[in-house]
C-alpha cells in the first residue's frame, strides 16, 4: 500500500457505517449490472440508430468503441493474472477498514483488486463514446466516476490507485484503438482517391 491509497481509503471509510441506505445504495450500485451498464447500453443504441449526417461516423466508432472494451479486458485481465496479488482495503490488515452495512468480509477474498477491470471496462467506452460525441462523453465520464468508480472505493473493493490503472488502461487502448482506425482509414480514403 502507498500513502495516497491510504489517505484516500481512510478519508472516505470515515464516512462508512453512518447510515443504512447509503451504504445500501452503494453495494446496490457495485452489484446491480443493469445499473452499472444500462446507462451505456442506453447510449449506445441511441448513437447506432440516430439518423443524419454522421449516422455512418457513429456506427464506425461504436464498433470500434465495443472493440476497444474487449482488448482493454483482455490486457486488464491478463495483468490481474500475471502482476503480484493485490489484496482488497476490506481484507487489508493493518488497514482497519470499516465494511459498510451489508456487506460481507469474505466478498472477492480470492481476487486481486489490481487493475480494476470495471474501471478499464467503462473508461474504454467513456473514451469510445466521446469520439460519437463529446457531450455523451463528458456526460459518460462522470456517470463512470460517480456511479461505477467511486462505489467500489468507498466499499473496499479497490484501491484508487486501481481504479486509475484501469482507467488509464481503458483510456489508452480506447485512443490507440481510434487513432489507429484514423490512420488506416485515411490511407484507404488516400488511395481510393476520396481524399
Amino acid at each position: 500500500m502507498n500513502i495516497f491509497d491510504i489517505a484516500i481509503i481512510e478519508f472516505i471509510n470515515q464516512f462508512s457505517q453512518h447510515s443504512l441506505i447509503v451504504d445500501q445504495m452503494f453495494w446496490i450500485l457495485a452489484g446491480t449490472k443493469l445499473l452499472k451498464g444500462s446507462i451505456f447500453v442506453i447510449i449506445i443504441w441511441w448513437a447506432w440508430f440516430k439518423t443524419g449526417e454522421d449516422h455512418s461516423h457513429n456506427r464506425k466508432r461504436i464498433i470500434l468503441t465495443l472493440l476497444s472494451c474487449v482488448s482493454a479486458i483482455i490486457l486488464a485481465r491478463v495483468l490481474v493474472e500475471t502482476l503480484p496479488f493485490r489484496v482488497r482495503p476490506l481484507h487489508q490488515e493493518g488497514l482497519n477498514f470499516l465494511l459498510p452495512y451489508g456487506g460481507k468480509e469474505t466478498i472477492l477474498d480470492d481476487a486481486s483488486s489490481f487493475p480494476s477491470d470495471h474501471a478499464t471496462l467503462f473508461f474504454a467506452l467513456t473514451v469510445g463514446l466521446c469520439y460519437v460525441s463529446k457531450n455523451i462523453g463528458v456526460f459518460s465520464l462522470f456517470y463512470a466516476l460517480l456511479f461505477i468508480s467511486f462505489p467500489r472505493i468507498y466499499l473496499g473493493l479497490h484501491y484508487p490507485t486501481d481504479i486509475s490503472a484501469g482507467a488509464i488502461i481503458g483510456t489508452t487502448i480506447a485512443i490507440i484503438v481510434n487513432l489507429v482506425f484514423l490512420r488506416v482509414n485515411g490511407c484507404n480514403q488516400l488511395k481510393t482517391g476520396r481524399i
